[in-house]
């Protein structure tokens, strides 16, 4: 040591050797302070909860869980949210039964359904008060009554694009079973790339792919009010169980969730970055429209699940679903988290 502190002096003198060890001090103190601090990271992280949260349809309808996600709103509330795309709303909502995904952003139809099936699923939130589908047909079909014959795409059978469908025929005098071939696609942008491969001769598309459906020459056969789907476009669902034994977990995610709505409404550079990420649509044209019809016009601050909502799917299913004649739309929703943090003030609070 003496040795040591000697070459020191050599070096530096008296002055210099103090200059030194005060240096090294100081250094010892701010690598102690940058590995609590890392110390600290890593503790917050590791108390995250992990979610696994399925979407099932690339439209503004999953606009809001997308902005939640990408602005860390999910992480702020102590939730590893991963999300994790199922096409068909259908399949989704098997996999949120089968304990696969804890809860998931999907067509309405399908909880509903899967209920009327003996499944607990139970829906906690809408993300729109109307389902926004245009009926797009390639650019020869010029009316309504020339889809006699004609093959039409749906995602699944029981989504909301085949119920949709089924509805809007029905409405101009058609017969879904009779008048036209329904073909399950397997996704909303697969429905596209049929109609591109000609393989289909249209289908129900949600924005913004009806609008880049429009860029690419298709027709638009039925705008979103003559399709007249008044039912909301997603259902926020998740098992009566699950809400049962992880109430706080579903505050919190809810919570995230009506920050990330207020986001997408107030930050629209940000929201259009985050629409343009996941729908993978490049036209700033069709990214602007769609956020307009999502953000402004159909997506409300307090994402309240409706009685009519279901009411009006279960009216749509009664042919198919003799169950659905019987059963009240009340014993499918839960508005619980949605009251909290409304009547706490807290979503009034975000628009001040």
């Amino acid at each position: 040591m003496e040795r040591r502190t000697s070459w020191w002096r050599l070096l530096f003198g008296d002055q210099g050797c103090k200059k030194v060890t005060a240096m090294t001090e100081r250094l010892a103190g701010i690598v102690c302070s940058l590995s609590l601090f890392a110390t600290a990271l890593y503790g917050q992280e590791a108390k995250l909860q992990r979610l696994h949260v399925a979407w099932s349809t690339i439209g503004g309808t999953t606009s809001s869980l997308w902005v939640a996600k990408e602005a860390d709103l999910f992480a702020k509330h102590g939730l590893d949210v991963q999300l994790i795309l199922i096409l068909a709303s259908t399949k989704a909502a098997s996999s949120i039964l089968a304990g696969d995904v804890d809860l998931g952003l999907i067509g309405s139809t399908a909880p509903v359904l899967a209920r009327l099936a003996g499944g607990d699923l139970v829906v906690i939130a809408n993300t729109t008060t109307y389902a926004i589908f245009s009926l797009m047909t390639q650019p020869d079909i010029t009316q309504i009554q020339q889809l006699k014959g004609k093959i039409l795409g749906v995602v699944r059978f029981g989504s909301v694009s085949d119920i949709g469908l089924r509805h809007a025929l029905r409405n101009h005098n058609l017969d879904p079973t009779r008048d036209v071939q329904l073909l399950q696609i397997g996704g909303i942008g697969e429905m596209l790339a049929a109609m591109k491969a000609a393989s289909i001769h249209g289908g129900l598309l949600p924005p913004p792919l009806s609008l880049d459906a429009k860029r690419l020459g298709f027709r638009e056969l039925m705008d979103p009010d003559k399709v007249n789907l008044r039912f909301s476009q997603s259902h926020l669902s998740v098992r009566q169980a699950y809400v049962k034994e992880h109430p706080e977990t579903i505050r919190r995610f809810m919570r995230a969730l009506v920050e990330g709505i207020h986001l997408l409404k107030t930050n629209k550079e940000f929201s259009l970055k985050i629409l343009k990420k996941y729908t993978k649509v490049d036209d700033p044209a069709a990214l602007e429209e769609t956020y307009k019809i999502f953000a402004l016009k159909y997506l409300p601050p307090a994402p309240y699940p409706t009685e009519e909502s279901v009411r009006t799917i279960l009216d749509l299913v009664s042919s198919s679903q003799p169950k659905a004649k019987a059963a009240n739309p009340r014993e499918f929703i839960d508005p619980t988290f949605v009251r909290e943090l409304d009547e706490s003030g807290l979503i009034k609070s975000l628009y001040r």
